[in-house]
């Protein structure tokens, strides 16, 4: 037996061969690695493949199956303290396993096996959830393949089980003071942009009043059928100058007319007008309907209307993938309920499609359709129409045309509402709205801005956040420039190169501007906070550029990093060493260089600035201290329009 195993479990432990321990041991990290990334995406650090905002994972970490009830502790976070705390036993017997730990661990996999269903029944395409459980069943399955023994009483035989109580306290205690602090500081910018909209919205609202003559109307509260009631309300008419302006910029809009769904929810003429981009199969989306739906229960002053971005391919030109796969469905259904029954058929539907989750069956549909009075075979001709697809369709473009990255995206007045996530963050915003008393009208004056627009605006909103410094800096243009950019990238990785060319494109020629490229290589060889690896060259692509920077100073540097750009499919060291004799370097001189300390202290320093300033992916582009949240858009150089407007406010 193994000298350092525990004395009193040597009668009831079977003996493992060296290649059974290395592959229990593996089968833990994989399982570890996995919840822990899981729990660094609840963090909101470096966003990984598949676990970004609206992914699987994101959906599945959402989900009712995403916390313990009650405590409201993430299971991401129960399952890296489990598996660290296992992992941790199980390296301190490596002489065999004790009964008691088998126990465990069979306790594990059958918890294990109740997440993989609900994986599969829920459709949570997790692939890191997935990963981390089926990690946990290969190390059960290799425990099991050991000699069952019976329980023995001696207190060593415990002594794995302490260990995994004592890991599991202080991993949870940890990840526990970490969400703690995380959680007070998102809750704090939620807040901070929440209160920014609404001084937005304020204040258009008080700017429609004052170009608008109010007359007198028939209006009122809707019934239950959504349609106008009779009580006589005051509604603005236009101003001529407003209009004429509006009809000029309303020949670029995806809609005629004001800002609105089919079908409202309330009265035509109306102090607050609610309208919600959103997709019946997206978790955020049913909370905002549900603090929506109640707080329209007590209000007569509120509009609500519906648009609908289905974050699936079927019906979704802009999305890549079928990550909601009855989310198109679920919408035509609403439009067919809408199409046969008006406004009260609409949302008989949208209700019932929020309580079943945007996911029914066949039977659920074909009951659901004999409550509201529709005739199946008419329902189901009308919600597979062309009719429909064109509904939804139209909803999408116009979700593209603003700008959309997430469900919902929320108006009130036209204005939209950021900060959604906060708590009640809907009848929060309706109640203060309500209190500036704002005046009554339609939709005719809510036009939200382009996404081109709301780009500049988001950068704009961005907090001003203090750019770590940098001890090896080589920068493009003046140091004193009164536009400074700063963007950390990957030379590897397509979308670092594309922004570097905009970039450079860009200020080509402009005395006020300066840019400096900051690494941040997806390869954790050289990285070492980034939590996955993706790009095997890219710390070697880091490396050349820093000593090019060493050997040739900030225009050596600007050489190197033109041609790793631009060399991104042909690097590798035989290309770069090419590369170098016509750049001017002497090439052994370059490659010694690479392996200085100072080369890999430069990228580490720039890799822990990039997280610092909480990178979740990259490029990450910083425009005078303000993060650009969102540079590219088709047909619209969104760079250069925030630069204008930085270069806009120096010259105030």
């Amino acid at each position: 037996m193994t000298r350092g195993f525990l004395k009193g479990d040597l009668k009831n432990n079977v003996r493992f061969s060296s290649p059974a321990v290395l592959a229990g041991i593996a089968f833990l990290v994989v399982s570890l690695v996995s919840s822990l990334l899981l729990a660094l995406g609840h963090f909101g650090a470096l966003s990984v493949p598949g676990c970004g905002a609206n992914s699987p994972c994101a959906e599945a970490a959402a989900s009712t199956w995403g916390k313990i009830p009650v405590i409201d502790w993430p299971v991401a976070f129960l399952g890296f303290a489990y598996f660290a705390g296992v992992f941790a036993a199980y390296l301190g017997m490596v002489g065999g396993v004790t009964s008691v730990f088998r126990a465990v661990v069979s306790m594990g996999a059958l918890i294990s096996l109740g997440f993989m269903l609900v994986i599969l029944i829920e459709g949570y395409n997790c692939t890191y959830c997935i990963i981390s459980h089926a990690g946990n069943f290969a190390f059960w399955i290799l425990v099991e393949r050991s000699r069952r023994v019976a329980l023995t009483a001696s207190m060593a035989s415990w002594r794995p089980i302490v260990r995994i109580a004592l890991v599991f306290s202080l991993v949870s205690v940890a990840l526990g003071l970490v969400e703690w602090r995380e959680r007070r500081v998102i809750e704090s910018q939620l807040e901070r942009e929440l209160t920014a909209s609404m001084v937005q919205i304020i204040a258009a609202a008080r700017d429609k009043a004052g170009a608008a003559a109010p007359s007198s109307v028939g209006s009122g509260m809707a019934g239950e059928d959504g349609s106008a009631g009779n009580a006589a309300r005051s509604v603005p008419e236009m101003d001529t100058t407003e209009t004429a302006e509006g009809l000029q910029l309303g020949t670029e809009r995806p809609w005629t007319g004001g800002f609105r769904g089919r079908y409202l929810y309330g009265p035509e003429v109306a102090p607050i007008r609610l309208v919600i981009i959103t997709d019946y199969q997206c978790i955020q989306c049913r909370r905002t309907e549900e603090e929506a739906r109640e707080m329209l229960e007590g209000r007569q002053d509120v509009s609500l209307s519906i648009k609908h971005f289905p974050m699936n391919s079927d019906c979704n030109d802009h999305f890549g993938r079928r990550m909601h796969p009855n989310a198109c469905w679920a919408a035509r259904a609403a439009e067919a309920a809408g199409i046969l029954g008006g406004h009260e058929g609409f949302w008989k539907m949208h209700f019932w499609l929020f309580e079943h989750r945007g996911s029914f069956t066949n039977e659920e549909l074909t009951a659901g359709l004999r409550e509201f009075g529709f005739d199946r075979s008419e329902f189901i001709a009308t919600m597979t129409s062309d009719e429909t697809m064109a509904r939804i369709q139209a909803d999408i473009e116009e979700g593209v045309w603003l700008g959309l990255h997430y469900t919902p995206m929320v108006f009130i007045n036209g204005v939209q509402l950021k900060g959604i996530t906060a708590h009640n963050a809907v009848p929060r915003a309706v109640a203060q709205l309500a209190a500036d008393n704002p005046l009554a009208m339609t939709h005719d004056l809510d036009q939200p801005p382009p996404a081109s627009e709301k780009y500049i605006s988001d950068w704009r909103d961005s907090p001003l956040q203090r750019i770590p410094p940098d001890r090896h800096p080589w920068i493009k243009g003046p140091r004193d420039a009164s536009i400074k950019i700063v963007m950390w990238g990957d030379y590897q990785e397509p979308n670092s190169a594309k922004a570097n060319g905009l970039i450079e494109g860009i200020i080509a020629g402009q005395p006020t501007v300066s840019y400096a490229f900051r690494q941040f290589p997806v390869n954790q060889a050289c990285n070492p906070v980034t939590p996955v690896d993706k790009h095997p060259l890219a710390c070697r692509a880091a490396q050349a550029a820093e000593a090019a920077g060493v050997l040739g100073g900030t225009e050596g540097y600007w050489k190197m990093h033109t041609w790793l750009m631009h060399s991104q499919e042909q690097f590798g060291d035989e290309a770069l060493r090419e590369a170098a004799a016509g750049m001017g370097f002497d090439p052994v001189a370059l490659f010694a260089a690479m392996e200085d300390t100072v080369v890999g202290e430069a990228i580490e320093e720039d890799c822990r600035a990039g997280m610092d300033l909480g990178l979740e992916s990259i490029p990450l582009i910083m425009i005078n201290g303000r993060r650009v949240p969102r540079w590219q858009r088709e047909g619209d150089n969104v760079l250069e329009r925030i630069i204008s407007e930085a270069q806009a406010d120096a010259d105030r």
